[in-house]
């Protein structure tokens, strides 16, 4: 005749504890120092043994009965161990509490690694500003000599013309001057509406970056808010027997 596991587990805890044996054989999962409490009582439900109805936690070495204990297999183990249902729910808290700090880690580190994202941004906006305020200084130093050295011309101009002491040549070497620097303001505003363009430009871009980042911190929030408030007691609840589902759910 075939003797299962859970028979043979039964059959032992029985046995040594007829005879009075501190210790039991042990399977996987097991405590390998853990003492077997000799009580004739359930500690969970306080009901007394009958002849060979007493079986032992493999985990708090509690005596406890048939109704509140049953063999499973649990995870990372090849074999099948008797738990009570206290022991259970505690075993499947501590899995579900480690997949949350799981999935919080990785939050925590999306949240780093954006978090420094925008820090290098910040620090290539601000660079950025730097050198926009630059060159928007000298531009307006440039403009500043040339209005200077326009109105120097066009004054000696006029003073020479009132004299009436400058020939010919002299006037027209006046007047290329003025035309070479009119073709030399044409030139300075066509680069400083590019310039202005490039900034308008860069100016957009940060804002949209500060817009982007300001949203996905917005939805990492959100995704650690559900993340945290899916975990309910019902959904723990479906993985237990219907007594322990209502010792999950039942309010205390």
């Amino acid at each position: 005749m075939q003797v299962s596991r859970s028979d043979s587990v039964s059959s032992v805890s029985s046995v040594s504890s007829l005879n009075g044996f501190p210790k039991s054989p042990f399977g996987v999962g097991e405590k390998k120092d853990l003492e077997w409490k000799l009580d004739n009582k359930c500690f969970i439900c306080q009901k007394k043994f009958g002849l060979g109805a007493r079986h032992h936690c493999r985990y708090c070495g509690n005596s406890v009965c048939g109704k509140h204990s049953f063999v499973k297999m649990l995870t990372d183990s090849t074999e099948k161990t008797r738990i009570c249902e206290n022991c259970d729910i505690e075993i499947i808290k501590d899995e579900i509490r480690s997949e949350i700090q799981e999935e919080l880690a990785k939050i925590q580190d999306n949240i780093d690694i954006t978090k420094e994202n925008y820090e290098k941004l910040d620090q290539e906006r601000q660079e950025q500003t730097k050198i926009a305020t630059g060159i928007e200084e000298d531009m307006l130093s440039a403009e500043k000599d040339f209005r200077e050295k326009e109105q120097n011309l066009v004054n000696k101009l006029n003073e020479e013309q009132n004299k009436g002491q400058k020939s010919h040549e002299i006037t027209e070497q006046i007047q290329r001057a003025l035309a070479e620097s009119n073709e030399n303001e044409k030139k300075t505003n066509s680069i400083c509406g590019e310039l202005e363009s490039k900034i308008e430009k860069l100016k957009n871009e940060i804002l949209n970056i500060r817009t982007n980042n300001t949203e996905l911190k917005t939805h990492l929030e959100n995704s650690k808010k559900k993340l945290i408030g899916s975990l309910s007691a019902e959904k723990i609840a479906n993985s237990l027997c219907d007594m322990c589902k209502l010792r999950v759910i039942r309010p205390a």
